[in-house]
Parts: structure tokens; sequence; C-alpha cells
């Protein structure tokens, strides 16, 4: 019998004294290749059985559950992402018109996000000098003072953007 024991693989025979026979396997240099598009397709067929086989009303609520499976089985070449994938499937099984049945997870992480902030002032148009010009800056008294001292220091820069995020402060 082969299990994972504390974060590795190990072999055991089947047997009450098993654990005396454990031969740990080592995973060094193991490589496997994994076409995501034949996966994809494996991971919706065997959702579709699923439901077929273990769905709690063997009538599918009446609905033709292999015509159901053709009519998304179409959108499948457009996946391009796990959460794809997902979307998907999950558009599938709500056909059946059921709650509480859910499609979530998969081996996937999310791409690292970019940091954004919000606009850290609201500016107006300044018509007569053809510019915008800050009309409020947002944030606490400390963070208003120290950018209103920043731009008196800096009063030749022509073009100012005050972005406030909640951890940094950029001008």
């Amino acid at each position: 019998m082969m299990t994972k024991v504390q974060g590795a693989f190990a072999v055991f025979d089947a047997n009450p004294n098993g654990e005396r026979s454990r031969k740990n396997i080592s995973t060094a240099g193991l490589v496997t290749e994994i076409d995501p598009v034949q996966e994809w397709n494996q991971i919706f067929n065997e959702v579709w059985r699923q439901y077929r086989d273990c769905f709690y009303a063997p009538n599918m609520h009446g609905f033709d559950w292999a015509k159901i499976r053709e009519d998304y089985r179409k959108w499948l070449p457009y996946v391009a992402h796990r959460s794809d994938l997902n979307y998907v499937i999950s558009e599938m099984c709500s056909e059946l018109a059921v709650q509480h049945a859910y499609i979530d997870g998969g081996d996937f992480n999310l791409p690292p996000r970019v940091r954004v902030a919000l606009p850290g002032a609201r500016f107006e148009v300044d018509k007569a000098a053809n510019r915008y010009k800050i009309r409020k800056i947002f944030g606490d008294r400390m963070k208003r003072t120290s950018i209103v001292r920043r731009l008196r220091r800096s009063a030749t820069t022509p073009v100012l953007v005050i972005m406030l995020s909640p951890l940094t402060v950029k001008m």
C-alpha cells in the first residue's frame, strides 16, 4: 500500500505489521508533463459523470443531461484557465435548477495582483490657467499637511499626481 506520510510518500505491506515494512519513496527529480486542455476535458467529463451517477433525482429534474453536456462541451475550446473551466462547469450544473450545488477550487493560483491606489485628492479644472488644480486632499490631517508641504517645496512642478493608498503616499 502506498500513502503520504508527513509530506513524503511511503510503501507499506497491507497487513497488521505494515509499519515495520515501511519503505520511503524518493520523489527527487520527479517530473510530470500536464496538458491542461486534456486535463480540463477530463475534469469536465468526470463532473458530468458524477452528477449523472450521484444526483439525488435520477431523472435529473426532467432535463436531458446528455444534451446539456453537449451544449456546454462546445465551450471547452475557449477555456484558458482553470477558473474558466469552473465557470463552464458551474453553468452546466446550474441547468439542473438545484440550489446548493457549487463548483469551486481546483489546482490554480491567482496571479499576483497589481497594487493600485485611489486618487488622494479631488481635482477641478482651472480654466483660466488651463490646468487642473487640487480642490481637496483626502486622508488624515498628518498626510494632508505633509502633502501640502511637499507641494509648496515643488511649486514649479508642472504636473502633479497624488496617490494615497493604505500603505504609501506617492507623488
